[in-house]
């Protein structure tokens, strides 16, 4: 009798199962919530410590940025002056060829050597005792 008793209680507990699943997630939902609301609670007293807190590390994190990027600027600089001074001065060479041996130069070209048209008799002077 009581095996009966036990397998229709079974029985009972099986049939309401979908319910009891129901129940237990909108107690659990229930439960989560309260505690997202404590915590959030919790973090709404210390908001402006953590804003504080959230803008020196960002402010951190940009200055080492920077001082990486400066950094890296500072090694390469020679490299990069090395480069710049090497195309000028092809481009220069280029341009200088263009005038001397070109039959129609670029305005830009004659205009960026036209110091050197303006030699005077000193000057000539000091080619030729040179």
């Amino acid at each position: 009798m009581q095996r009966q008793r036990t397998y229709d209680t079974l029985c009972e507990i099986n049939a309401q199962e979908p319910e009891t699943v129901d129940l237990q997630a909108v107690a659990r939902g229930m439960l989560a919530r309260l505690r997202i609301g404590m915590q959030l609670g919790q973090v709404e007293e210390h908001e402006e410590a953590i804003v504080e807190l959230q803008t020196l590390a960002r402010g951190l994190i940009i200055r080492q940025k920077f001082a990486e990027k400066q950094q890296f600027y500072k090694e390469n600089m020679e490299k990069v002056i090395k480069v710049q001074s090497f195309i000028r001065g092809r481009q220069q060479g280029e341009a200088y060829k263009s005038l001397t041996s070109g039959t129609n130069p670029p305005v830009s070209t004659v205009k960026n050597f036209v110091h050197l048209l303006n030699d005077n008799d000193i000057d000539f002077d000091e080619e030729i005792g040179k």
